[in-house]
């Protein structure tokens, strides 16, 4: 590490341990003052990592979308944790984009937007036109943000070790391997050919979904792409959880939610490759009726033994083959000697029983999931990473069938359960 790098880890450090002290004592004093203790510190944290810039406004983003790692108080209090940025001046994105592709936007493309179309804590987003006539957005990155995120991350690692010695209760949510799977996720966003190659793997994942030609992934334009510069076409459309529009478009949008979650968990379950953040803002609706996946920074991978112990898992789960769950689930992690399976097996009845014994139409299998989770890492064992992002999906489809199709639950629909169980079938070996 370089004299430049220690200087800026140091800078980072003391904004860090200052912001997060004066944290602190703010929920001191509000909690002195008789204000419940969990919200009050949930909202300062939140507060303090948007203050702090993109690593911890990741890292709050993080924990609002993964229950069952973290306590509820935390997740609901970083629900609506927002990067704080101001779009960047011109003259950096002109110099990105010559330092990447050789020459400035203006010769590189036919047209390009000085104004973003959207701009974030990593990048921003202009759109263009390519020489060729194809209307197109460029993801453009933040000059030095890989530096302040290795610096936070280093930060951000040492305090987890620290942390996991000192304290007891602490290793049952294993800090130092969360900061490691945040790490190496944020670390894989950095890299605008990592997110390519993932948009392309998907389209390949796709080719054999009987439905195919009514799911839309941008085509990347790999001329212009580059670690620090991404473009793929421009999406012109809505929300996919837009009901008015859908109307207006004379869309079946149940219908098109049944055909996004098919092809999603044939990706997923047959491939091993998928979308890790399907929310609302990163599916949307073509011009043509197909739903369309944006923003591939965060996509999984799930090797084989992970796909089939997941489909050996959610026939146990509807079953309540509890047993069957665990063994599918746990066992081929090869936990601690001292794991007991019998026990985690009651955990999880007692844990499940009352989510899945709900009526059918409140069933939340999501919950299902975030209760899987925490029962593990009550029994020390940590579900692999990827397999938690496939359980934060469930949340986000549940919320576009509440919306598109209340009466649709994914996972209690045989044609799509026999279609994924026909691809799993055939996959070669």
């Amino acid at each position: 590490m370089g004299q430049g790098q220690r200087l800026q880890d140091a800078r980072r450090v003391v904004a860090a341990t200052t912001i997060l002290s004066r944290a602190a004592r703010r929920a001191r004093r509000r909690q002195r003052a008789g204000e419940p203790w969990r919200p009050v510190v949930a909202e300062e944290l939140r507060v303090a990592f948007e203050h702090l810039g993109p690593t911890y406004t990741k890292l709050g983003q993080m924990m609002a979308s993964t229950p069952g790692v973290f306590p509820d108080y935390l997740v609901e209090g970083m629900q609506g944790c927002l990067d704080q940025v101001r779009p960047l001046p011109d003259a950096l994105v002109q110099r990105v984009i010559t330092e990447e592709l050789g020459a400035p936007p203006h010769e590189v493309f036919a047209w390009f937007d000085t104004t973003p179309l959207a701009s974030a804590s990593i990048g921003q987003v202009h759109r263009a036109r390519t020489v060729d006539g194809h209307d197109v957005v460029v993801k453009v990155q933040r000059p030095g943000i890989t530096r302040r995120i290795d610096s936070d991350l280093r930060f951000m690692a040492a305090g987890a070790r620290l942390v996991e010695r000192v304290s007891v209760r602490a290793r049952l949510v294993q800090p130092v391997a969360t900061v490691e799977d945040f790490a190496q996720t944020l670390r894989g966003e950095l890299s605008f050919m990592i997110e390519a190659r993932a948009m392309e793997e998907i389209t390949a994942a796709l080719a054999d979904f009987a439905d195919a030609d009514m799911i839309r992934i941008p085509t990347v334009h790999w001329r212009s792409t580059t670690p620090r510069v991404l473009t793929m076409d421009y999406v012109e459309g809505y929300r996919l959880d837009d009901v008015a529009a859908h109307e207006r478009a004379g869309v079946d949008g149940a219908a098109l939610l049944r055909t996004t979650v098919r092809g999603w968990l044939h990706g997923t379950l047959v491939h091993g490759v998928f979308h890790g953040d399907l929310h609302a803002g990163n599916l949307c609706v073509d011009t043509e009726g197909r739903a369309c996946f944006i923003d591939f920074g965060i996509c999984g991978h799930l090797s084989d033994e992970a796909r089939d112990n997941l489909f050996r898992a959610l026939p146990a789960l509807l079953a309540r083959d509890y047993r069957g769950l665990a063994e599918a689930l746990f066992v081929p992690i090869d936990p601690d000697p001292s794991f007991d399976l019998d026990a985690l097996v009651r955990d999880l009845e007692r844990s499940l029983a009352p989510v899945l014994d709900a009526p059918l139409g409140e069933v939340s299998y999501a919950q299902a999931f975030v209760e899987v989770v925490r029962v593990g890492m009550r029994h020390g064992v940590l579900l692999p990473k990827d397999l938690i992002l496939v359980f934060k999906q469930f949340f986000y489809v549940e919320r576009f069938t509440t919306a598109l199709a209340p009466d649709w639950q994914p996972l209690n629909d045989p044609e799509l359960m026999t279609q994924i169980l026909t691809a799993v079938a055939s996959r070669p070996g």
